[in-house]
């Protein structure tokens, strides 16, 4: 969490126009909302934010009321929620509908933005369809799976894409390519491809 609050500072400092999130690799609503408060970002992504979750660490609970509760606590209701509905890596327990549980992140939990990932892009895209459909009236993301070849897919359904995996110089879901460097000629290729969607 400090480490994450001195980059987040010194990126601050460096490009005070950026527009910042924080994601914390933890099951915690707190740690991000205080560094996102303290260095000036934009928005935090919160995962397992309604319902509970299976996951390699055991059973996750929502984040919704924990988070919603701190942010009131620190003063920092400019700070966005993205909240994913369901986090591809692991199992939602006695699962509601995702337009519900979509729902109840919205209204109960105020997100102000939702993250939608399934276990394949086509899934994601499906889900991001059904969400749509419903007209909760907040920006919808594609949680994971874009690549330069679908990234003009997804954005016809989304709002925007959550990237890290296609700038990846090692692809998978090992600890080498988790703690891979991003490449910059994949950067370049990917927003070539967004830019060009975009203008479509």
């Amino acid at each position: 969490m400090a480490g994450l609050a001195v980059v987040g500072a010194a990126l601050r400092r460096e490009f005070p126009q950026l527009v910042i999130g924080v994601q914390v690799l933890t099951h915690n609503a707190e740690g991000p909302l205080a560094i996102a408060q303290a260095i000036g970002a934009q928005f935090v992504r919160l995962k397992v934010y309604v319902g509970a979750m299976v996951k390699a660490e055991g059973i996750l609970e929502g984040l919704a009321y924990a988070a919603i509760q701190y942010r009131a606590r620190l003063g920092a209701d400019e700070v966005r929620i993205l909240a994913d509905v369901y986090d591809r890596t692991g199992e939602p327990l006695a699962r509601a509908s995702l337009t519900e549980e979509a729902t109840q992140a919205v209204t109960f939990g105020r997100a102000d933005g939702l993250v939608l990932s399934g276990k394949t892009f086509d899934e994601s895209q499906r889900m991001l369809t059904e969400v749509r459909a419903a007209g909760l009236g907040v920006p919808l993301y594609l949680g994971g799976g874009a690549t330069v070849n679908n990234v003009g897919q997804a954005l016809a359904v989304c709002d925007g894409v959550i990237v890290s995996p296609a700038f990846k110089t090692k692809q998978g879901w090992t600890r080498e390519s988790l703690a891979s460097d991003w490449d910059e000629g994949k950067i370049r290729d990917f927003m070539r491809a967004a830019g060009q969607a975009g203008a479509a």
